[in-house]
């Protein structure tokens, strides 16, 4: 997907007599930021991940779409969930659900393929390969979190994303919390990290795009290891293993 039409501008205009709590629903904060930073490169307007696909087996021929498409999958249940605000007026109501359309509507990922150079690479190379696509196709100082983060798809990430829930099942929430991806990070993000490798939840991606966007890395990441350092998502698991004691 290339640069897209302009988020009308309904969405972006604070309406009159509106809080400033009614106006920091998440929903509207996104579709904002969505208009505000994503405006160099070649992907304005719009927002997806970068996926870097690194096995091409002929297995993996067949699970590497169903992998793509259940993250996708997990990222537009996160905006439909946030799409409703719990207390609000019917305006900031309106507004929420129309914004969560565009999001969904402005929703592309792209995705990196090159069996000769990517094929068992190292992640040394997946990093070197993001970056040279985006000094190709971005802008290496966008705030557009297309340019700042990627997965990396291999095979252990392909196993491990499909023991994952399907996005819309009845299952307790903590089990659509695993990591199960590789991720990685441009340098000069969050220079307070010791690698630019992390796992990746699912589950909670549309959050992390977002708040890359504002620098916020370290705030989604919690160190697991030491020696090497080993980073993964931030989950509501890690601030209590055993949430949610009942709940969905």
């Amino acid at each position: 997907m290339s640069n897209l039409s302009p988020i009308p501008s309904v969405l972006l205009d604070r309406p009159e007599q509106t809080s400033v709590q009614e106006w920091n629903q998440a929903i509207l904060s996104m579709i904002r930021d969505l208009h505000d930073l994503t405006q160099t490169g070649t992907h304005r307007n719009s927002w997806g991940l970068t996926i870097l696909r690194t096995v091409y087996t002929a297995d993996s021929d067949v699970s590497f779409p169903l992998v793509v498409k259940r993250i996708d999958e997990y990222l537009r249940q996160w905006i439909t969930k946030s799409t409703t605000p719990t207390t609000a007026s019917s305006t900031i109501s309106d507004l929420a659900a129309q914004s969560g359309e565009e999001l969904l509507a402005r929703l592309s990922h792209t995705i990196l393929e090159d069996r000769q150079a990517l094929d068992g690479a190292t992640l040394e190379a997946d990093y070197a390969a993001f970056q040279d696509w985006v000094q190709q196709n971005g802008d290496s100082e966008s705030h557009n979190s297309r340019y700042r983060i990627a997965l990396v798809i291999d095979q252990q990430s392909l196993d491990d994303t499909m023991k994952l829930p399907e996005a819309g099942s009845d299952v307790y929430y903590k089990e659509k919390l695993v990591s199960c991806c590789k991720g990685l990070t441009r340098w000069g993000i969050d220079r307070r990290q010791d690698t630019p490798w992390f796992y990746v939840a699912p589950a909670l991606l549309a959050s992390l795009w977002f708040s890359v966007m504002h620098q916020e890395m370290a705030l989604k990441l919690t160190q697991i290891s030491q020696d090497p350092p080993v980073f993964e998502m931030t989950t509501p698991l890690h601030r209590s293993p055993i949430w949610p004691a009942g709940g969905k």
